[in-house]
């Protein structure tokens, strides 16, 4: 094999490597119930809306949007409406698959902001059956997707979303809170090329089936 063409594996092997590899690894300290792995997806599953309010961004190199919003969540439907000081400013909402927002976004940037919600809040709605373990993580596998959660506490930590077009969607879970027997994410932060979509939860209400 010729040097150029080893330096160019070696350059793919550490680019992999550093791309899947899990964020610095932090002991869980918040307070939670011991549970099982298939007991915890039960009750994500029981979960039928998410209501509350956030502070809610989006940055990009030439656009940058922030403020306060109310937020009505479910797996196939949300609404997410911004104000500044008390004056309604924004929203966007998708339904049955359709992307709605004003003002009107990129398709980058809603794409960007449907896969945080749907598959960053919502991310047990997808297949999770094959799960893998190592010293630390857990990580459910799917084609096109990779969920890693705590493997003591089940705390979500990160997630990576392979998209056709060849880039990767990484999704950060912080603030994470033991509230009403599951693990939720007060702080979520996508990031895909550019852009940059955070929702730091004020306050949140779950509906259960």
């Amino acid at each position: 094999m010729k040097p150029l063409s080893i330096i160019k594996l070696l350059i793919c092997v550490i680019a992999a490597f550093v791309l899947f590899s899990c964020a610095q690894y932090t002991p869980v300290t918040e307070h939670y119930e011991k549970i099982t792995f298939d007991e915890f997806i039960s009750r994500l599953k029981a979960i039928r809306e998410i209501k509350g309010t956030a502070d809610i961004s989006m940055q990009a190199k030439d656009v940058y949007m922030s403020g306060m919003a109310s937020m009505k969540l479910s797996p196939n439907e949300y609404e997410v409406k911004l104000f500044a000081l008390g004056i309604p400013v924004g929203e966007f909402r998708e339904r049955n698959g359709v992307f709605y927002s004003r003002p009107k976004l990129k398709p980058e940037e809603e794409q960007l902001i449907s896969l945080c919600i749907k598959n960053g809040i919502f991310w047990w709605m997808n297949n999770v059956n094959n799960v893998t373990t190592d010293s630390k993580y857990l990580k459910i596998k799917q084609p096109r997707q990779q969920m890693v959660l705590d493997r003591e506490s089940l705390m979500p930590i990160e997630q990576f979303i392979f998209l056709s077009q060849g880039s990767t969607l990484h999704i950060a879970y912080g603030d994470v809170k033991w509230l009403s027997g599951i693990w939720y994410p007060n702080r979520i932060t996508a990031t895909l090329g550019s852009y940059k979509f955070t929702i730091n939860t004020e306050d949140v209400k779950f509906e259960k089936y």
